[in-house]
């Protein structure tokens, strides 16, 4: 009877062990960590390019790693969550105010509310963003605390 030839088997315990040719080593074989950089990645993007960074990290990286996947689409819904609210609280509000009064040169004193609004809304997502970038860099599986999931693929928090 010959044994298998020299190599990486499964020792029945979770583990894969080095086999020489005639018994197993005390070589285990490192298990393959998750790549973090890509993660951190994603959660930072919101300074530099919201949305588009996410989605092409969660397109590219995210389909081979479903560590990578998980803080993508966690940063991406975020970011189009604060795209919405920043577009509603900046645009949309200044074009209803001149819509509204087109002949008044003033803008409305609640023009002046949203405007600090949307900036403290952006300043709440970059603290989570840096958050988010801590414990992708840490390896944990995180969720923001506030968001939308327009995009699936994100795991499901642990009960």
């Amino acid at each position: 009877m010959s044994s298998p030839p020299a190599g990486w088997y499964p020792d029945g315990s979770g583990h894969v062990r080095w086999w020489d040719g005639v018994a197993r080593t005390g070589s285990v074989m490192p298990q393959p960590q998750p790549h973090t950089t890509w993660a951190v990645l994603s959660h930072v993007s919101f300074v530099v390019m919201p949305v588009m960074a996410p989605l092409v990290i969660r397109l590219t990286a995210g389909r081979q790693d479903p560590f990578v996947r998980h803080h993508a689409t966690e940063a991406l819904n975020v970011q189009i969550l604060f795209a919405i609210v920043w577009n509603i609280l900046i645009g949309g509000l200044t074009i209803a105010s001149v819509a509204a009064n087109p002949d008044d040169p003033n803008p409305p004193a609640w023009l002046f509310i949203s405007i600090p609004l949307a900036f403290l809304a952006g300043a709440a997502v970059l603290g989570m963003a840096i958050r988010g970038a801590v414990q992708a860099s840490r390896r944990v599986w995180w969720r923001y605390p506030v968001s939308i999931r327009f995009v699936r693929g994100a795991r499901r928090a642990e009960s």
